[in-house]
């Protein structure tokens, strides 16, 4: 039983380490920034036309106003959003990479013209 709990612990724990770095990187930015739910989150997210940069494998990008998803730094405006709870987080990730997958540029690629 114990090493039933140690381990729930464990893996409660380490779900919070990608939280803490989101709260660390925009928090080191050098932006000002403030803390925000989920629901916020989404207002202002949904506000923007979001591009991608194939280079930056999912990350979005607002050019107009710099504001940008990127390196778990959540940028509006030249402001930072952090989120206020481990669940508000994983929520506005999902969210991310619904948009994401809309923006990425989509089709086959010709293998063979490639390599030519």
């Amino acid at each position: 039983m114990a090493i039933l709990l140690c381990l729930i612990l464990g893996v409660a724990l380490f779900s919070l380490v990608p939280w803490l770095t989101h709260i660390s990187m925009v928090q080191g930015s050098g932006l000002d920034y403030g803390w925000a739910n989920y629901k916020t989150f989404v207002k202002v997210f949904d506000r923007y036309e979001w591009t991608n940069d194939p280079v930056y494998n999912n990350s979005l990008f607002h050019d107009k106003d710099g504001s940008r998803i990127h390196a778990n730094i959540y940028r509006f405006n030249h402001k930072g959003m952090i989120m206020r709870s481990p669940v508000d987080y994983y929520r506005s990730i999902l969210h991310i990479k619904k948009q994401y997958n809309e923006v990425r540029p989509k089709g086959n690629i010709d293998w063979n013209k490639e390599l030519h």
